[in-house]
């Protein structure tokens, strides 16, 4: 294997010169990805450190059921023709993507393990270069390039159930929100106003004591009535009997 399998290959030539093309075109392509799409590789990661079995049960039946189904779909149907080499072409990076998130959760453990922090590029970085070497390897290498497809696959699947979950949860949360708002809005609580009335007012609404007499202090006198405007002074009225003065004649 050293001497044929490493140095030689009928289809690349000079199979080391073959691995360092490979190898620096998959880790252009996983670096981006991991530019472009972190959040989605640390999905991958999580899912297959809380659920590897599950990753392993949902990415077999999509690696083996689900996707040979839909290119059969696509192939018998005349429609569908159209779309045979897209959706290859979307198949082919989607277990890339896959087997990327794999290599870079097992190269994190190890990593881990040896005292290092959490590093997305570098993670990606070794676990790329570990898939290609490992895909060299006779007999085996195929069969682990195979289960780093069918594990990340259910771990992607496992991790998009989750987005969706998440967002249909904070969409209710939203709606709980806003119709409790809106019940607010249409039925104010009863707010009993408290009126606060200021040092002048109070003192004007305040009335003063009255001293009484016997206090010792002199009782206010009683206004003076108005004046009656007298009447105009004219001859006396004579009195009941009295006759009045004639002139002489």
């Amino acid at each position: 294997w050293a001497g044929h399998g490493m140095l030689f290959s009928p289809l690349l030539g000079l199979s080391f010169f073959g691995w360092v093309v490979q190898t620096a075109f998959f880790l252009v392509l996983a670096l981006v990805a991991a530019a472009l799409m972190p959040r989605q590789l640390r999905g991958v990661q999580r899912q297959l450190g809380r659920k590897p079995w599950a990753s392993l049960g949902w990415g077999a039946l999509a690696f083996f059921v689900v996707a040979p189904a839909i290119l059969v779909v696509l192939v018998i149907s005349i429609v569908g023709l159209l779309l045979v080499l897209p959706y290859g072409l979307f198949v082919l990076l989607a277990y890339f993507f896959a087997a990327t998130g794999v290599g870079a959760f097992l190269a994190q453990k190890v990593l881990t393990g040896f005292g290092g922090k959490q590093n997305l590029m570098l993670a990606v970085t070794i676990g790329v270069v570990g898939t290609t070497v490992a895909s060299r390897i006779p007999a085996i290498g195929p069969v682990l390039l195979v289960a780093m497809t069918v594990f990340g696959s259910g771990a992607a699947l496992l991790g998009v159930a989750e987005w969706r979950r998440g967002r249909r949860e904070a969409a209710a949360a939203l709606a709980a929100a806003n119709a409790a708002a809106a019940a607010g809005i249409t039925a104010p609580a009863v707010i009993t106003p408290m009126v606060q009335t200021s040092p002048v007012q109070a003192a004007e609404a305040t009335p003063m004591p009255i001293q009484s007499p016997e206090a010792g202090a002199p009782a206010p006198e009683p206004p003076a009535a108005p004046a009656v405007p007298e009447a105009p002074t004219g001859p006396a009225a004579p009195e009941a009997g009295e006759q009045p003065d004639r002139p002489a004649t």
